[in-house]
């Protein structure tokens, strides 16, 4: 569920924001406009640990050759990555009990935090924005919301906002597409 708060939401709520990478992110707690970390999660990609993927090449009796793939899975370690943010926040949400909930995220996992969060009292979710704002300070976090808040931008979720961007007729169409299958 996306709905766009009021300009007073962070002096006013209690809320949770979630600044979220690829692999690592950073769960606040907003009292009285302060934000206040407390939790950091990190889900590293696994390393290899001896020759997995190993072959040879070899024909006629002669070997010609040998290699090892070694290839990163990208989507087991998303999943590894979102499965472990998503119980963080599950139990930070049951601790804390936040009226609203903001998402940092990067484009390319648009959506799979709120997607794995157990949101059975309905809080109120709102994406402020797509990118890596990870290593962003707490104030420029807040700087951020506030700057969202009060624009009369469209949500970065809304396929309307990606008018005037390179590939903005494909953005938008996937973007359609998510809000039909969201039900919206």
């Amino acid at each position: 569920m996306t709905n766009k708060l009021s300009k007073d939401t962070l002096e006013t709520k209690k809320c949770l924001v979630v600044v979220s990478s690829k692999e690592q992110g950073i769960i606040y707690l907003t009292t009285e406009g302060r934000l206040t970390q407390i939790e950091h999660v990190e889900e590293h990609p696994l390393t290899h640990s001896d020759n997995e993927g190993f072959f040879v090449r070899s024909g006629n009796g002669q070997q010609m050759g040998s290699g090892s793939v070694k290839e990163v899975d990208e989507q087991h370690n998303i999943k590894r990555y979102i499965k472990a943010i998503a119980e963080e926040l599950n139990n930070v949400v049951t601790h804390e009990k936040p009226e609203a909930i903001l998402l940092f995220e990067p484009e390319h996992l648009k959506g799979l935090v709120e997607e794995h969060l157990t949101n059975s009292t309905h809080i109120p979710v709102q994406t402020i924005d797509f990118g890596n704002f990870i290593h962003e300070s707490p104030q420029q976090i807040k700087d951020r919301i506030v700057a969202m808040m009060e624009s009369d931008e469209l949500d970065p979720a809304d396929p309307a906002s990606v008018e005037g961007e390179a590939n903005a007729e494909e953005k938008r169409k996937i973007l359609e597409v998510g809000k039909q299958l969201e039900g919206g």
